[in-house]
């Protein structure tokens, strides 16, 4: 049976060495049309999906949800669209998210942004674009995609400064905001900037930054002043929920602070969820007895800043863990693909790895049973390409011919 886990364990040598060499895009692009009458003209944003839903349970299946602004930048747009897609993919960093690309058309981009009040004489820019995703937008995409779990905001510029008036006026309505060459518009917002870690009422996660160039000095001022005040506010201990981060980054000009802040913010937010499988890998199974190991782990998930389903990732690690240093405890493993495939129903790696499992096990009807999961779920498998495709059935071969 051992050459069956080795086949197990070179499919998946073989999927991170192919995620290494070729170009992995984890998600798949489409047009989301929904209802909106704060701005109807903006009733479509382009959303990134991951390709994991295909295999998973909807209702169950949690992932965040990324709101990035200004689509309409495409170079920008796009190069950190590919930031999330190295992050979530080949580089593990975090979870799988659901990202919402929305474009603020230049000839309105200002009146979208401002505290002027629009042609009704009633709402301004900023609160009509408050409407448009928090009444709008995000509702509807929530009953499309009932596992969205936490809401991050991303904006440059004039959305980099929306970012921060959200954070200041609604940030019970979202999870954390992340500013990239933002700044503070409007003198009043300053008396909120002074309140805000005594009146955040749940957990919130504030990330800017700003270039030390010419162009960027107007917003490294604003960066700093605000940087200055959470950090009085935070020695008075007034609030332990909100977090906040200040990045400055040394000769970068506006353009160029859009594209490299991205990452540290998310790697910063996401950093609990990569700490979990640190530390299995450093010293959880030496401190925590087999039996409890997945207990232990959904507690750490269910502790997280974000609520994420896990991931591939995380299951055939801490699986291999059981079935190559602890074979005698290989109960575990199965316990943990199972665990996996609660949420991802379809996936056909799952299938045959259970089904490997309970053979080794003694448990031939559920092993035959998983089989013939397998052979529905690969049928349906739109996810991998032919090498991928031609592993996994040499890899079930292997396993009824066990």
């Amino acid at each position: 049976m051992k050459r069956v886990f080795d086949a197990f364990f070179l499919v998946w040598v073989f999927t991170a060495a192919n995620a290494q060499t070729a170009p992995q895009f984890m998600y798949e692009k489409h047009d989301f049309t929904f209802n909106t009458s704060a701005y109807p003209e903006l009733n479509v944003v382009e959303l990134h999906v991951p390709n994991v839903l295909r295999m998973a349970d909807q209702g169950s299946y949690q992932t965040p949800l990324i709101v990035l602004f200004d689509r309409q930048n495409e170079v920008t747009y796009h190069y950190n669209i590919q930031t999330i897609n190295f992050l979530s993919g080949v580089g593990g960093q975090m979870p799988l998210a659901i990202i919402a690309g929305v474009r603020f058309p230049q000839e309105v981009r200002f009146a979208m942004t401002s505290a002027d009040r629009g042609d009704d004489g009633v709402a301004t820019g900023v609160e009509r674009t408050a409407t448009y995703l928090f009444d709008e937008l995000i509702p509807q995409l929530k009953v499309s995609f009932p596992g969205i779990s936490e809401i991050i905001l991303v904006g440059h510029s004039r959305t980099g400064h929306l970012v921060n008036y959200l954070m200041l006026h609604h940030r019970d309505r979202f999870d954390a905001g992340i500013a990239l060459s933002g700044f503070i518009e409007e003198p009043s917002d300053w008396e909120h900037v002074e309140t805000v870690l005594a009146n955040t009422k749940k957990p919130f996660s504030l990330y800017f930054s700003a270039g030390i160039s010419f162009e960027e000095q107007g917003y490294l001022a604003h960066n700093r002043r605000m940087a200055e005040s959470f950090a009085k506010q935070a020695t008075e201990k007034t609030n332990n929920n909100f977090r906040w981060r200040a990045y400055e980054n040394a000769d970068a000009n506006h353009i160029t602070n859009y594209g490299i802040s991205l990452a540290p913010a998310l790697i910063d937010y996401f950093s609990d969820f990569n700490d979990v499988l640190n530390y299995w890998f450093k010293e959880g199974f030496q401190e925590v007895p087999p039996g409890e190991v997945l207990k232990t782990y959904q507690q750490q998930m269910a502790s997280l800043r974000s609520n994420p389903s896990p991931g591939e990732l995380h299951i055939n690690s801490i699986a291999s863990e059981f079935i190559y240093n602890q074979p005698e405890h290989l109960d575990q493993a199965l316990a943990f693909v199972q665990f996996g495939l609660k949420s991802l129903p379809n996936n056909p790696n799952y299938h045959l790895l259970a089904a490997a499992l309970h053979f080794e096990l003694g448990h031939e009807a559920d092993g035959e049973a998983l089989l013939r999961r397998f052979e529905q779920s690969i049928d349906q498998d739109t996810i991998r390409d032919a090498d991928e495709r031609e592993e996994l059935m040499e890899w079930y071969e292997e396993i009824k011919m066990r």
